[in-house]
């Protein structure tokens, strides 16, 4: 029973923390974003685009650092380029076959695949 506890207690204290915010480094300046004010996040070859109302922000970091930290019931990953924030989202489409196009309040336009779709289902109730 104690080994157990201590498993419980190890597995827990290695489970990443959810992010608050993301800490960017532009040269001499410094921008903290509220993950609340993130639209989206896209892959960009070593880095990841933050995308907000203020701007476009580059991080080196990747995306699956950002799927794993990110909270579950508000970020999802709809596509192997784009991790979306579901509070922005407006609308989605069939755009193909296995594709579905996701427009977001702003107006912006990504592209959902089968399994990001599905996810992105499982998190709005559909």
């Amino acid at each position: 029973t104690v080994k157990v506890a201590e498993k419980r207690m190890v597995k827990e204290m290695s489970l990443p923390e959810s992010l608050e915010r993301i800490v960017v480094k532009d040269r001499s300046e410094i921008t903290i974003i509220d993950i609340q004010d993130i639209d989206f996040l896209e892959a960009q070859v070593d880095y990841v685009e933050i995308h907000t109302k203020a701007g476009k922000f580059l991080k080196k970091q990747t995306m699956n650092h950002y799927e794993s930290v990110l909270p579950t019931n508000q970020f999802v990953r709809i596509h192997r380029k784009f991790i979306l924030n579901i509070n922005q989202l407006a609308k989605i489409d069939k755009y193909g076959k296995e594709t579905y196009s996701v427009i977001l309040k702003n107006g912006q336009q990504l592209t959902a695949s089968a399994s990001g779709y599905a996810k992105l289902k499982e998190v709005l109730g559909m």
